[in-house]
């Protein structure tokens, strides 16, 4: 989208904390990879995971091996649908070479991941046969791999509101915002580097939360559902964000660059 470019375009001109990629699997949203460097580091970044985000890494050069955390805001579908799509792309590209998937997101995402990928979950055959199947031992020993294989094991961290997660080179504050409570838990994420902050507020109606999470920071990437006045029924509004909507909580929480997501 052009608003993912401008932030893409800002951040590139800070050296350490450039976003490189932005984009746009559906008809209704974005998806955003971040690549944060230092000096001895590199980490890859994904956050939101529209539908399609999987194949658009691919479309754009990246291998899902390269992606070292992933971020959910909420887990409606179409925010992490493809989920387990990278984490079982990451960990058969990998080929054992590269550790597990930190993830981070809302309760029940533990439950989620178990139910995908334990040996009785989702993708519980399949992940037998590529460990256990002489034919796939080979392509694995082809690849570079080492026997035993095991299966992924992604490492999920539940946050919630006022969570702190701190990590070399960045950190991670998160706040609680307002979108389809009680029925799904729904956060917002600050990411600061040396160099820049940026925040993703995720789904959300107008918040106080919200605009207190994006206090000062470069780049604010807000949700814009709607067209405020096009819409009124407060069914929606209650919930979702219209341009008007994320135009006040840029200007609230004083930040330099709002993208409408």
């Amino acid at each position: 989208t052009d608003g993912g470019k401008a932030a893409a375009d800002y951040l590139s001109r800070h050296d350490k904390t450039p976003a490189v990629g932005n984009g746009h699997p559906g008809a209704d949203g974005a998806s955003c990879r971040l690549q944060l460097s230092g000096a001895e580091w590199r980490r890859e970044a994904a956050v939101r995971l529209r539908p399609g985000s999987g194949r658009r890494l691919l479309e754009a050069g990246v291998n899902p091996a390269e992606i070292d955390h992933l971020f959910l805001t909420h887990l409606h579908y179409d925010h992490c649908v493809d989920f387990p799509y990278i984490v079982l792309a990451r960990w058969d590209q990998g080929v054992g070479r590269i550790s597990d998937l930190p993830v981070y997101g809302p309760a029940p995402l533990r439950r989620m991941s178990q139910r995908l990928f334990a040996e009785d979950g989702a993708f519980g055959p399949d992940l037998r046969a590529r460990t256990e199947h002489p034919g796939s031992h080979y392509i694995y020993e082809a690849r570079g791999g080492i026997l035993p294989r095991r299966s992924p094991e992604p490492q999920i961290t539940e946050v919630e509101n006022g969570s702190r997660i701190e990590s070399a080179g960045w950190s991670l504050d998160v706040a609680e915002v307002v979108h389809v409570q009680p029925q799904l838990t729904c956060l917002a994420y600050r990411l600061t580097t040396p160099d820049a902050t940026i925040v993703f507020g995720g789904d959300t109606a107008p918040v106080a939360t919200l605009t207190q999470l994006a206090k000062g920071a470069d780049v604010l990437l807000h949700m814009c559902h709607f067209i405020n006045g096009a819409v009124t029924d407060e069914r929606l509004t209650c919930c979702c964000s219209g341009h008007l909507d994320a135009a006040q909580t840029a200007h609230d929480a004083g930040v330099r660059t709002l993208v409408l997501v």
